[in-house]
């Protein structure tokens, strides 16, 4: 009886420890990276994109926070390449949030979606005006399995816009080079 006592525990201990193995190495892959992006910006508003830069989801809850300059939203909508992949999509500008859900995994790169701000004046938007933020996040494999990886999420708020004009700039006083804005 002893004997059959000890291989049943030397059993259970090699599932448990095969089965925590199983699912560390299929939850490793499982991350999402955003990033929030300015692409245009003038004295009366701020258009941002919020990009998928790394790994993959299958739902997403996100909400974009303002204050200071930033004063109201005028629209999230998807892009293209979005919609594209058959993604359910909803949002609102008095909350500023936006949900999406799909059967199959979105994976990075993705430009996800697009949002217009009203701004109070002509500064330069900041980190204390506008940041995106994730609330949840998972990600579905092929057998239907939802999982959580809200935890396992980064959001990145870029802020900085290159702008070029057509005009010789000096570089450590020796070096010159002509910068021409293209209009991207």
């Amino acid at each position: 009886m002893k004997f059959i006592k000890k291989i049943t525990a030397v059993l259970l201990a090699m599932l448990f420890v095969l089965g925590s193995v199983a699912v560390t190495a299929g939850a490793v892959g499982e991350k999402a990276t955003f990033e929030m992006n300015v692409v245009s910006e003038n004295s009366s508003q701020v258009v941002v994109e919020f990009n998928l830069t790394d790994g993959s989801f299958s739902s997403l809850d996100m909400q974009f926070k303002i204050g200071g300059n930033v004063t109201a939203c005028e629209s999230i909508t998807a892009t293209t390449e979005l919609n594209n992949l058959g993604v359910m999509f909803i949002s609102s500008e008095a909350t500023r949030k936006a949900s999406m859900i799909t059967v199959s995994e979105i994976k990075a790169p993705l430009t996800v979606l697009k949002a217009v701000f009203t701004k109070k004046t002509s500064a330069t938007v900041t980190a204390n005006d506008l940041k995106a933020v994730v609330s949840a996040c998972s990600v579905s494999s092929d057998d239907g399995t939802i999982t959580p990886i809200t935890d396992k999420v980064t959001v990145k708020n870029s802020y900085s816009q290159i702008t070029l004009s057509s005009a010789k700039k000096e570089v450590n006083y020796k070096d010159t080079f002509t910068l021409t804005n293209t209009g991207a």
